[in-house]
């Protein structure tokens, strides 16, 4: 709702019409406030992690102890929670988030190479992939290899 209405007032749009502020964010080419804060909780986990941060990773985070047939190895347990409080705080939330990346995003060779991996991801769930092509970015002297898209949106259909 916020974000929605600096959109509004950013471009001094006003119309009440369905899809005008949609289509002022998608001008604007802003993320949504969920997936910023996705983001961020996922960059900081990376971080948390690898020992950038000094932040301490629960005991209770820990990697599943058998293999399955779609094995990565970064993937941690799941915690089982009783309460929504408890559900949808920071290690459970960021828990299932982190086990549904995909495994080129862990085989990021910088923190700058893993937040490319999640804004094309984030961009994912906003558009459909028309091209697909291997692409290699450059952040900071660390060449990211990923696969890049180009995307329409459902709306050009």
């Amino acid at each position: 709702m916020v974000q929605r209405r600096a959109a509004r007032f950013a471009t001094s749009t006003y119309s009440r019409e369905p899809g005008t502020v949609t289509n002022i964010i998608r001008t604007l080419e802003w993320q949504t406030l969920e997936s910023n804060w996705k983001s961020s909780r996922l960059s900081m986990f990376c971080k948390a992690t690898h020992g950038q941060v000094a932040v301490n990773i629960p005991s209770v985070v820990r990697r599943p102890s058998n293999s399955t047939r779609q094995y990565n190895p970064e993937k941690l347990t799941q915690i089982s929670t009783s309460t929504d409080a408890f559900k949808y705080s920071y290690i459970p939330r960021t828990i299932t988030d982190w086990n549904s990346l995909l495994l080129e995003a862990f085989q990021a060779t910088s923190l700058e190479c893993f937040k490319e991996h999640l804004r094309r991801l984030q961009l994912e769930t906003c558009f459909y992939p028309i091209l697909i092509a291997f692409v290699n970015t450059e952040h900071a002297g660390d060449v990211c290899t990923a696969v890049s898209a180009l995307w329409i949106s459902p709306a050009d259909q």
